[in-house]
């Protein structure tokens, strides 16, 4: 956030793209689209953590 996204975009998070193509550039379906691709790896990496911590009790 502090670099607005750095030089050319080097430094930009996918939540800070999101949120640009969002708020900034008025495009809600693609930054939607965007988080909802985000959300379902997510979502995997969580089943698996939680598969794999409650395994060890």
């Amino acid at each position: 956030m502090l670099t607005n996204g750095g030089p050319g975009n080097a430094t930009q998070t996918l939540a800070h793209y999101i949120y640009f193509h969002g708020f900034k550039y008025y495009d809600m379906g693609y930054a939607f689209a965007v988080s909802y691709l985000l959300v379902i790896p997510m979502l995997g990496l969580t089943w698996l953590y939680m598969k794999l911590v409650f395994l060890k009790r």
